[in-house]
């Protein structure tokens, strides 16, 4: 299992100056980030692999979906959990290495 914590998860580019203002521009990643999803590609099983790339999908596809207003809030939320899966996979992969 590999935890990345206190670090941002976004490349922030600013560009220059124009008057008061600066344009900033984020993008998903950042060092830890990187890092952190290179050496699980190279440690985990296939099946880690894939169940953590459908979250990173999902979090973009989310992410560009239309806004949600707080009343539509439950009816997303009722068939989701983005993590189940992932959870699963590692902790079954936790126990072919570690036993049980």
């Amino acid at each position: 299992m590999i935890v990345v914590c206190g670090e941002a998860l976004i490349d922030l580019f600013v560009g220059p100056a124009e008057g008061a203002e600066m344009s900033a521009r984020a993008v998903a990643g950042g060092s830890p980030f990187n890092v952190a999803i290179g050496r699980m590609r190279i440690l985990s099983s296939d099946d880690v692999i894939e169940a953590a790339e459908k979250v990173g999908h999902l979090i973009i596809e989310t992410y560009l979906s239309p806004n949600k207003t707080i009343l539509e809030l439950p009816e997303l939320l009722a068939p989701m959990d983005p993590l189940r899966r992932f959870s699963e996979a590692c902790r079954r992969e936790l126990k072919a290495v570690h036993g049980p």
